[in-house]
């Protein structure tokens, strides 16, 4: 299930697709190494570290008026490492402990997270989808829900796929990427590059003291355009969320002769019983066996088709 995580109650994203005139600009925050501290699956909320700067950072960009919004990959649910729930009371620990610094409530506006993942161990997560990134789909699906403008945000992440998925989307990005990581992000084409969340957060700041700042993809019809690739992604999206959708059998000939075949191999089977001691007893139960055999054998044709 794809889920959000808002005002501490966890809630379905649902239908239907639509697109509305957006109204502010967001900043996309990747969770895990970008927030908190956390190379793994975490599931245990007692675990929860916040990075240094990120509470104050995240109050900076509050108060420049920006709508937080974390988007992250959590495939250690369809690895088993843990549940649905043990990601929202992560994500729920993560906000207590950032309003608890900064004397703030709900300062981050909504936690978004996708628990599929194709090389997965549970079968109901284990598949690619839409919303993990480097696609943008939580990003896109962020800005139906919440009238966001993509190309006045931001993506800050540390992750190639957060760049990748931020870009996608028509976010500008910064790349947060520690001098004690291995160095694999270099070729990135990124908006910015730091060493530390303070510096993301004073890069969008200057951005924003900047007259006429050009976003992503500059052009002078960059709204209309990234309306139009919003729009585009959108129904991409849903195309491919409704072609992984289970779709309901037709019932067709096979069908019916398989429970044709199985009625009267019930009705044969009951009258051989009933007459075991004349001759044509033993010869209902034989036909009903082979009518037995024969619905048994529609039925896997069937589900193979």
């Amino acid at each position: 299930m794809l889920s959000m995580m808002l005002g501490g109650s966890h809630d379905t994203v649902q239908g239907p697709w639509a697109y509305h005139a957006p109204v502010q600009a967001a900043i996309f925050l990747d969770r895990d190494d970008t927030l908190i501290r956390n190379s793994g699956d975490l599931g245990d909320d007692s675990l929860v570290q916040l990075l240094p700067g990120v509470p104050e950072g995240l109050k900076q960009l509050k108060d420049m008026g920006f709508v937080l919004v974390v988007v992250t990959n959590q495939g250690g649910v369809a690895r088993g490492a843990m549940t649905e729930a043990d990601v929202d009371a992560v994500n729920q620990r993560i906000a207590h402990l950032i309003d608890e610094s900064t004397g703030s409530l709900n300062l981050i506006d909504r936690f978004y997270y996708c628990p599929f993942h194709p090389e997965g161990r549970i079968d109901t997560y284990c598949k690619e989808h839409p919303w993990r990134k480097p696609s943008p789909g939580m990003i896109i699906q962020a800005a139906r829900d919440m009238d966001l403008e993509l190309g006045r945000s931001w993506m800050i992440g540390d992750s190639r796929r957060d760049m990748q998925a931020g870009t996608a989307a028509g976010c500008r990005t910064i790349l947060v990427d520690p001098p004690e990581r291995p160095h694999e992000n270099v070729q990135l084409n990124v908006t910015g590059h730091v060493q530390q969340f303070h510096e993301a957060v004073e890069m969008v700041a200057d951005a924003m003291d900047t007259p006429e700042t050009t976003p992503v993809d500059a052009s002078p019809d960059h709204g209309t355009g990234a309306d139009e690739r919003i729009l585009a992604e959108l129904e991409s999206l849903k195309k491919q969320i409704q072609a992984q959708a289970p779709r309901p059998r037709e019932l067709n000939l096979l069908v019916i002769l398989a429970v044709a075949c199985g009625i009267l191999s019930i009705i044969m089977l009951t009258m051989g019983v009933i007459q075991l001691d004349q001759p044509n007893g033993m010869v209902l139960i034989v036909l009903a066996t082979f009518l037995l055999c024969g619905m048994i054998a529609m039925i896997l044709f069937n589900g193979r088709r």
